[in-house]
């Protein structure tokens, strides 16, 4: 089987890299932080959402509805985050 003539790993490393910057706006964690603690680009996406849905203008109870709402899509990242900072070390 032949694999496909375009090479997109230089575009996917830059995306990637811009994608952790624009997150690591949204959180005191550095671009390199997020990377290790979330090394998947749909891990960084996904807590993306998430800091969308915790940094809304809206009160708790709305933004704990939403959480519900979204949670089997951010429910993973919430883990790892949570995981980081429980055992930092691990």
């Amino acid at each position: 089987m032949l694999g496909s003539p375009f090479d997109f790993s230089e575009e996917s490393a830059q995306t990637n890299e811009a994608l952790a910057d624009e997150i690591a706006a949204l959180s005191p964690l550095s671009s390199e932080e997020l990377n290790a603690i979330l090394p998947e680009p749909i891990d960084r996406e996904r807590f993306k959402a998430l800091a969308t849905i915790i940094q809304s203008s809206t009160n708790q109870q709305e933004q704990i509805a939403s959480l519900q709402q979204n949670f089997s899509q951010v429910g993973g990242v919430v883990v790892k985050l949570l995981g980081k900072f429980i055992n930092p070390l691990g």
